[in-house]
């Protein structure tokens, strides 16, 4: 058992270094948005695959991945997960977007969101995402936007708001 020791060690050293390698920073991976074709989006049915270029994802505890047409989408199920992905909001582990500008896959939950402006989405205007703010801003010189916010700032009343249509409704 002693013997195995240095081999264990260096085992557990050498595969910490090569993680922290390829991600120096330390920070949460991105999910990835690899859709089949027959997942629907679970508020508005859509197939999320046909508009891939505007898709988001929940994963949630239990491995288990939505797929949503769009952003619009997301944000609906993310502020009623216990109604959309029959679960509570405590159980997402990760939401994914795409940035307007480069198409990237990026963190729901750090991403700067625009809605409001004359970007349509295929549900209707679009709530579009960005890394940082700065890309907000520069989306905003050429298409004014009227909401402005990050997910963690989200009430189902700021988004009655800015959506004019009850989030709580029985039937949509």
């Amino acid at each position: 058992v002693y013997k195995a020791w240095p081999t264990i060690l260096f085992t557990v050293l050498l595969f910490r270094l090569e993680s922290q390698a390829r991600n120096p920073e330390n920070t949460p991976v991105p999910c990835r948005m690899e859709m089949t074709g027959s997942e629907h989006c679970p508020v508005c049915a859509m197939i999320p695959a046909q508009h891939a270029d505007t898709a988001a994802s929940i994963e949630t505890a239990g491995d288990r991945t939505a797929f949503f047409c769009g952003n619009g989408c997301m944000i609906r199920a993310y502020l009623e997960s216990d109604k959309y992905l029959a679960i509570p909001r405590s159980d997402i582990r990760k939401i994914c977007v795409r940035n307007y500008f480069t198409g990237e896959v990026i963190d729901g939950t750090t991403a700067f969101f625009a809605g409001g402006s004359d970007v349509i989405g295929p549900m209707g205007p679009a709530f579009v995402a960005f890394a940082t703010e700065a890309e907000r801003e520069a989306f905003e010189r050429r298409h004014p936007a009227r909401f402005r916010f990050r997910l963690d700032e989200l009430t189902l009343e700021s988004w009655r708001s800015m959506t004019a249509r009850p989030a709580t409704a029985g039937k949509d």
